[in-house]
């Protein structure tokens, strides 16, 4: 009986894990893309569609990019990102 608490314990220790390195993850990437929007004086129109091309490969699979240009363009409007 022991033994099962403490699986399922390591199971939600997993979880929150995944969900922290996922923020870290995203912060990483919004910190990465920052100077790149910046310097190219992109705005976020043209961001969204294209911002696949912006980044490394190993982010493209698992990355929310509401959330990346919301973070660049915090005045940006998530209900203009959802209509796309």
């Amino acid at each position: 009986m022991k033994q099962k608490s403490q699986k399922h314990g390591a199971e939600h220790d997993t979880e929150e894990l995944e969900s922290l390195n996922h923020r870290i993850e995203l912060k990483r990437l919004c910190l990465m893309c920052e100077p790149i929007v910046k310097s190219e004086k992109l705005n976020e129109s043209w961001l969204f569609p294209h911002m696949g091309d912006l980044l490394p490969e190993e982010f493209t699979l698992h990355v929310d990019y509401r959330s990346v240009i919301h973070f660049l363009f915090p005045k940006f409007r998530r209900t203009h990102l959802q209509d796309q």
